[in-house]
């Protein structure tokens, strides 16, 4: 799009005095955070600039070669969602990205802007102390990020009346009134995820306070939310760089969409509960069982986070050969939901 490419132009001329522009573009590994970081880092390859794209290792070992970008790991664990899985990242992560990015410095190619997204706002203190320029993706809309902004900018849950239950309201300028039932949920008090994020969403809003001109790069377009962006710019240099939108990003077993251009149209029932889903292999168990009961072509993805999953592959491995069933670890969910054969 051309306003895509424009605001993309804009970003990289913030950057214009560096003698060659090198982006490091880091993220959580989390499908939902991977998607719209890894199409920022592939758009910013197209227009000439060197990036270097860097997750955990269980992710860039899925990724396919990428003209244009390179990679690099910041933690060889294994991704969990998990208390144990965050704190070993918060300890090592900070060491392994000052690390990459020193090197980087040594081989006489200086980053000239750490990209980083949510749930790593440890970059944004590596990036400080190396003197590094950053910038905050924002990988949800310019609202969403609108509404984290009101609600952890100062440290702490903030709404315009009512607290933070049932009854909270956000108000942004020029639109309706937001009740609790329209925001995101892990923004109440009472939400599961809530003592993880909120914590890390007022980190990352305490790290931006902390710099002049902070940069945020929202995954919008201006005539989509003008609204919303006019509010935000008034307190932070924003930058609407969307939609990122994968269109071809493939990842961990590639013969799904092969097997799926075998299938009629309308015929596979697509099975995926996003990165934050943790079933027990019981849970696992019953919704196999469902789908062999269907007698229809599925693909089911199951993630690899733990020993269980191969327990799910082995199971009922009988009327596995005679269903037209297919169990894969990730896959890219954009090419998926969009493919003639899902019904």
């Amino acid at each position: 799009m051309y306003y895509q490419q424009h605001s993309l132009l804009l970003l990289a001329s913030e950057y214009q005095s560096a003698a060659i522009l090198l982006f490091f573009v880091v993220c959580f590994p989390l499908q939902g955070h991977i998607n719209p970081t890894l199409q920022l880092a592939k758009n910013l390859a197209v227009l000439g600039t060197t990036v270097t794209f860097s997750t955990a290792t269980s992710v860039l070992e899925r990724l396919p070669a990428s003209n244009g970008l390179s990679y690099a790991s910041f933690s060889d664990e294994n991704f969990s969602l998990t208390a144990a899985y965050l704190a070993n990242l918060r300890q090592c992560g900070p060491e392994n990205l000052t690390k990459i990015i020193q090197k980087s410095l040594d081989d006489g190619r200086p980053v000239t802007c750490l990209v980083y997204s949510l749930m790593v706002p440890w970059d944004s203190t590596v990036a400080r102390d190396m003197h590094v320029p950053s910038a905050f993706l924002a990988i949800q809309c310019a609202a969403a990020f609108a509404i984290y902004s009101r609600f952890f900018g100062r440290g702490g849950a903030e709404s315009d009346g009512g607290g933070t239950d049932s009854s909270v309201c956000v108000r942004i300028q020029d639109l309706p009134t937001l009740s609790s039932c329209d925001l995101p949920t892990f923004v109440l008090p009472e939400n599961a995820i809530n003592p993880v994020m909120g914590p890390m969403m007022i980190e990352h809003m305490k790290e931006l306070q902390t710099l002049p001109k902070p940069l945020v790069l929202l995954n919008t377009f201006q005539e989509l939310e003008q609204e919303a962006i006019k509010e935000l710019e008034s307190k932070l240099n924003v930058l609407a760089i969307g939609p990122l939108i994968a269109t071809s990003y493939s990842c961990g077993e590639e013969n799904y969409m092969e097997w799926l251009d075998s299938k009629p149209e309308k015929s596979v029932v697509y099975v995926a509960f996003g990165s934050l889903m943790v079933l027990d292999n019981e849970q696992k168990v019953e919704i196999l069982h469902g789908l062999l009961q269907s007698k229809r072509p599925f693909l089911w993805v199951v993630r690899s986070s733990d020993s269980e999953d191969e327990e799910v592959e082995e199971m009922d491995e009988e009327e596995m050969k005679k269903c037209d069933g297919m169990i894969v670890a990730w896959c890219s969910q954009m090419e998926v939901v969009s493919h003639k054969s899902i019904g």
